[in-house]
């Protein structure tokens, strides 16, 4: 029974795939808004932590913090980790919160 249903979702995963690789592709190359089009598709159908930490640095890079930081928040209260805590860092940082930020820096660095 499970192999059939296994066999059916490959095309599903194959697409995501193929998805997650343009995004980061995408991010790579500094294209915020095409990324977060492509990551935000993703979000419809999965909330793994990785297409949540990209559509969080491309928020970074369109300079939307307070979204980076909740999308950032909802991670480090599941599960931190030390990508996460970075990019918290990294919006703190902009937002001029240098304490903050270190705080954030530090840990990360105690989970690497």
């Amino acid at each position: 029974a499970g192999r059939p249903r296994a066999e059916a979702e490959l095309p599903s995963l194959r697409s995501a795939r193929s998805e997650w690789n343009l995004g980061s592709r995408m991010l790579d190359e500094g294209k915020w808004k095409e990324a977060k089009a492509v990551f935000n598709g993703l979000l419809r159908s999965t909330d793994a932590k990785r297409v949540v930490l990209a559509c969080a640095r491309c928020d970074l890079g369109l300079g939307l913090v307070d979204s980076a930081t909740r999308l950032c928040r909802n991670l480090n209260k599941r599960e931190p980790s030390p990508e996460s805590l970075t990019v918290s860092g990294v919006a703190e940082l902009l937002k001029g919160e240098f304490s903050n930020a270190m705080e954030f820096f530090k840990a990360s660095s105690r989970l690497d």
